[in-house]
């Protein structure tokens, strides 16, 4: 039961990582006038969106399955370093928490001020998520290096460095003074910034599900 369970939150992790970017994507058309380039994901659950109650739902079930996978991240690394694996989990259940179910819980206002309550708690919880994430690929690269995966381990200490660079492009974008410029991308560099955020744990997801086996 307990190796069932383990593959199954592996295999959950494996459809809402890159399940994330397909909910955005097919909802966005739906939202007059929304863009990909310039507008966080986030705006697609704000007030006045009209997909707002389905985003809001997905972004509570994508939580759901981090916090969960974040428990599956540490019985499944923890023999390997128990300082590492639960330092993981922790980046891990709290992205679920704040950027999933919270965020999902409380809108965005949609208009960048987040006034109201609510907006601020999305923006706090998201924003704290994001950056303990940030984070994952440096703690997966160490697992990987010491189980003696180097290549994996570098990958993910590659998109660890990524992270760092695309994680100050983000912020950079919503500074008054690059309003107007190739910086001023605050959606672009949000989904590149999930995307190597999310690699090394979907690398990691992958290879425990191949070595148990799919069945």
């Amino acid at each position: 039961m307990d190796v069932f369970l383990g593959k199954s939150l592996w295999i959950a992790l494996l459809v809402v990582l890159p399940g994330d970017f397909l909910a955005a994507g097919v909802l966005a058309p739906r939202y007059p006038g929304y863009s990909h380039r310039t507008m966080v994901m986030s705006v697609l659950g704000s007030r006045g969106s009209p997909v707002r109650l389905v985003y809001n739902l997905w972004l509570i079930i994508l939580g759901l399955v981090m916090i969960l996978g974040g428990l599956a991240f540490f019985r499944s690394c923890r023999d390997i370093s128990l300082s590492l694996s639960l330092l993981g989990a922790v980046f891990i259940i709290a992205y679920g928490t704040g950027a999933g179910v919270l965020s999902g819980l409380f809108s965005a206002d949609g208009t960048g001020e987040q006034k109201s309550i609510p907006a601020r708690v999305h923006g706090i919880s998201a924003g704290t998520g994001f950056m303990l994430l940030a984070f994952l690929p440096l703690v997966i690269a160490l697992l990987f290096i010491k189980k003696g995966a180097v290549p994996d381990g570098l990958f993910s200490l590659a998109m660890f460095v990524l992270c760092l660079v695309f994680f100050t492009f983000f912020v950079m974008s919503d500074k008054e003074k690059f309003r107007g410029t190739w910086i001023d991308s605050a959606g672009l560099w949000q989904r590149i910034l999930l995307g190597v955020m999310y690699a090394p744990l979907f690398l990691l997801a992958a290879e425990n599900v191949l070595a148990k086996g799919f069945f």
